[in-house]
């Protein structure tokens, strides 16, 4: 995975290094807070940005590299904190679900 993903990896690192240093003095960013994102370095396609950037809780979030519809996908988990190979987290008004 790391050697066929080596430039998104790298990327979305440089990302999460602003975020996190950010977190140090705020709190994460909304998931809707584009502002704020494109800030970290995320790329704006007019429509989504890239990686996905989804705020999970408080201290949580989880980018995404979404290609097509069907997971798995390349993603990071800031409570995890490394890269797999998965399906995000969905995020519900009431909790949080899975989808495995």
């Amino acid at each position: 995975m790391t050697i066929n993903r080596h430039n998104d990896i790298e990327f979305a690192n440089k990302i999460i290094s602003k975020i996190d240093i950010y977190q140090t003095t705020n709190e994460l960013p909304e998931s809707n807070n584009w502002e704020i994102l494109k800030l970290f370095g995320f790329k704006d396609n007019k429509d989504f940005l890239s990686p996905e950037y989804t705020k999970i809780d408080a201290n949580t979030y989880e980018l995404v590299f979404v290609e097509g519809f069907d997971g798995p996908y390349l993603m990071w988990n800031s409570e995890e904190r490394k890269w797999k190979i998965g399906n995000p987290t969905i995020v519900h008004h009431k909790g949080i679900t899975k989808v495995k």
